[in-house]
């Protein structure tokens, strides 16, 4: 248990710093500082400063993932469930500003059309709990008859572009208009 505490404070410093100062300029001195950590102690955690990002990101989606489960849990009524999916998967980031500043900085952590997904792992899941939400609501009667996994794959790629043009190319202080439109053209369209 402690060495989870110890490896998620960590990340949180290292996440803060990638995002204050970027990949590059981020020194492991600079998160070492920030914990009362020598690098020797650092090392013991991560092999290297690229090792630590990876590894800092993938604890950030992770916890981005994790509130959005949190989120659906209890949530009975279909329609609800979607929307409350779709929600919490889009509006996290407006709460989550280290790890905005980092996805602004680095937008390939969020590839759009990846050939390497450098959190495959993460993504396949996120695309999971998309897919059980349209198999509940085809099996209700909520939504129509449709191939769940293809239509999952079609809205994750589309969430994927909404959280990009929202949160890191978005310039007009709107970011979640598109998010909006988008979530109720789906409803109209899957919905009985």
């Amino acid at each position: 248990m402690r060495k989870r505490q110890s490896e998620q404070k960590i990340y949180e410093a290292a996440l803060k710093q990638f995002a204050k100062y970027g990949y590059k300029k981020t020194t492991l001195d600079n998160i070492g500082a920030k914990l009362n950590m020598t690098n020797a102690n650092l090392y013991s955690y991560a092999k290297s400063k690229q090792a630590l990002y990876h590894d800092s990101i993938t604890y950030a989606m992770t916890k981005w993932q994790n509130k959005v489960f949190e989120a659906i849990q209890g949530v009975e009524d279909t329609s609800e469930l979607f929307v409350t999916l779709c929600d919490s998967a889009v509006t996290y980031l407006s709460e989550d500003n280290t790890f905005c500043q980092i996805l602004r900085a680095d937008p390939d952590i969020f590839p759009m059309f990846p050939t390497v997904d450098p959190f495959e792992e993460i993504n396949q899941r996120s695309y999971a709990m998309l897919k059980d939400v349209l198999d509940k609501g085809v099996a209700d009667g909520t939504f129509i008859e449709m191939d769940t996994a293809r239509t999952a794959r079609l809205m994750f790629s589309i969430y994927k572009a909404i959280i990009l043009n929202s949160y890191i190319y978005s310039e007009d202080g709107n970011a979640l208009e598109s998010y909006y439109a988008a979530r109720s053209i789906f409803l109209r369209g899957i919905k009985k």
